[in-house]
């Protein structure tokens, strides 16, 4: 962490994140509210339908945090976790300018990393040459 980065307990991001996790862990008007008052993102739709899914959630950890951001991950009822990046404006109110959720893969079930072609290209090319060498 950089000398710029604060506790999630202070600044304008944190307490925008606190926010929004309060939110969603109550009804779905609470986070509608919430959305109406804080944000200008336009799916608040959507957010309410994957709140219905996965709240309550609860504060893993939080990975980062500055003025107007915040990197935190969450755990849902699912025990899915995921890392929320939340940003805010940089003056008052300090809306919410952008939350967008990534899943985290614990280890044993996360997606296969691709290949870089010419790692991939030298196993192709031996195991080709090997099986030109059976014959």
């Amino acid at each position: 962490m950089t000398a710029e980065t604060e506790t999630v307990s202070s600044g304008p991001a944190a307490a925008a994140f606190s926010g929004w996790l309060d939110a969603f862990n109550a009804d779905p008007a609470t986070l509608a509210a919430f959305i109406s008052a804080r944000t200008s993102l336009a799916d608040s739709d959507a957010r309410i339908a994957i709140q219905r899914r996965h709240a309550p959630a609860s504060l893993v950890r939080v990975e980062g945090a500055t003025s107007d951001s915040v990197t935190a991950v969450i755990e849902d009822r699912w025990a899915q976790r995921w890392r929320l990046q939340l940003t805010v404006g940089l003056k008052p109110p300090f809306p919410i300018t952008a939350l967008t959720p990534t899943p985290v893969w614990p280890p044993e079930t996360a997606p296969a990393q691709p290949m870089p072609w010419p790692r991939l290209r030298a196993a192709l090319e031996t195991t080709l040459a090997d099986y030109v060498a059976k014959g």
